[in-house]
């Protein structure tokens, strides 16, 4: 479906001379993660309305979106996959924060912060082979990275007293976004 739709959209471009032949594999490639990307934020939004949890979708939407551009992780290898993942954590984050939002306490928040912050510092940005970072991406993403870190755990450790559920989201979306990065770096050093 994904190969489909984003082949007519690339022809219809090609018919109307808006890009060039040789390009048409790079804007099929493009448009089938614009796609499968769209489709996983329409998943992820609509679960939270059906669940009565749409602000906590937002919240890990923007924090694992924005902050997986910048420091990079895990991806898997097809559109699937990716979108069964993505969606799999998402569920993943909504039991837990069900079961556990009475029982984590600000000491657990710290120790997955902490996790998470030292993971930022010490691997990002993550390359994918797919898309090479020239070296002053690479520090551009790094430095974006830790300054978004910083935010969202103090937004994470603000939102504690007052808005425990938030934090709680917070807090576990990053540790989900460390746990992809560590995963990645593991992969690629059982390849090495």
């Amino acid at each position: 479906m994904l190969s489909y739709l984003s082949n007519r959209l690339v022809d219809f471009l090609l018919d109307n001379n808006i890009i060039k032949k040789e390009e048409k594999e790079i804007y099929v490639y493009g448009y089938q993660i614009i796609i499968a990307s769209l489709i996983s934020i329409l998943l992820v939004s609509v679960f939270g309305l059906v669940f009565h949890r749409f602000f906590e979708s937002i919240v890990f939407l923007v924090i694992f979106i924005y902050t997986r551009q910048c420091s990079g992780g895990y991806h898997a290898k097809t559109f699937l996959s990716c979108s069964v993942l993505f969606l799999s954590l998402y569920m993943l984050l909504l039991l837990f924060v069900e079961i556990f939002q009475n029982e984590i306490d600000i000491y657990q928040i710290i120790c997955i912060l902490l996790i998470y912050l030292l993971t930022i510092i010490k691997y990002a940005p993550l390359q994918n082979e797919n898309k090479i970072l020239s070296q002053q991406t690479i520090i551009v993403n790094r430095r974006k990275s830790i300054v978004i870190s910083v935010v969202w755990i103090l937004l994470a450790l603000g939102l504690f007293p007052w808005f425990r559920r938030f934090s709680i989201v917070i807090t576990l979306t990053l540790g989900m976004i460390a746990m992809l990065m560590l995963i990645e770096k593991l992969r690629k050093e059982g390849q090495a």
